[in-house]
């Protein structure tokens, strides 16, 4: 046994995922504070890990760090490369992970080697794209989401940015979350919350239904995720500046 701890109990590997003879991931984890789990495994100048990768003839083991949190073990998975960003679907099961753009083909690494591990050992679909390439899409959803709530409400162009950057995606969204979280954005009152949220309810083909739970929903993820409400914002250039004349939004119909 090259590494006691493991047959002590001490340390314990939680995944593996292997490209047989030629790269593994090994996510580890101890249950003694004081013990570090992957330098346990790697040994005094890797003497341990070494031992073991020449009984498999080579084949080279990255030793990780396991945690609870996906988000943290997926960034751990996908060393050696450095992860900008995590978003979860955890719906979907799907990771999105942004990285600098000179770190996108070591992050994928060869022949796709390096991401297809990583979603071997977490469990989850992993989608990598640039820093470059996320902020050009945030910026099209941004328009784009922009001008479907100034068409479907008959607001001006600001007030659909602001709606937008408040992270709201559909119109669906804005017609039955709790007034409340409308009336809360900074320029909004109480009357323009009701009005925008009469207006979305007036869309022809807007469903009902199980809509106004989803919308709740919604909103509890906005309250609970403002960081993710700033990059909305700043994807689409409506900064903060833009939204502090109260008296702008109270003007919704567009001229």
């Amino acid at each position: 046994m090259e590494v006691p701890e493991i047959y002590d109990g001490i340390i314990t590997i939680k995944a593996v995922a292997r490209d047989p003879g030629s790269r593994a991931k090994i996510a580890v984890t101890s249950s003694d504070s004081s013990v570090d789990p992957v330098g346990a495994c790697v040994g005094m100048r890797g003497s341990r890990v070494q031992a073991v990768v020449g009984e498999l003839q080579g084949e080279k083991i990255d030793i990780i760090p396991w945690s609870p949190d996906a988000a943290s073990f997926l960034v751990n998975a996908l060393q050696p490369a450095e992860v900008a960003k995590v978003v979860l679907d955890e719906d979907a099961e799907r990771i999105e992970v942004v990285v600098p753009d000179d770190q996108l083909s070591l992050a994928i690494g060869r022949r796709g080697q390096n991401v297809r591990l990583a979603s071997q050992l977490t469990g989850w679909d992993i989608d990598i794209l640039t820093e470059q390439e996320e902020s050009e899409r945030r910026q099209k959803e941004f328009a784009e989401r922009s001008e479907t709530f100034m068409n479907a409400l008959n607001v001006d162009e600001m007030v659909g940015q602001v709606l937008a950057s408040e992270g709201f995606a559909t119109v669906e969204e804005i017609a039955y979350v709790d007034q409340d979280e409308v009336a809360a954005i900074e320029g909004f009152d109480d009357e323009t919350a009701s009005e925008i949220q009469e207006r979305a309810r007036g869309v022809p083909g807007a469903p009902r239904g199980g809509l106004r739970r989803q919308a709740r929903r919604v909103g509890r993820q906005r309250r609970s995720a403002p960081d993710q409400r700033r990059d909305h914002a700043d994807a689409g250039g409506a900064g903060r500046g833009r939204r502090e004349d109260d008296g702008r939004f109270r003007r919704l119909r567009r001229r």
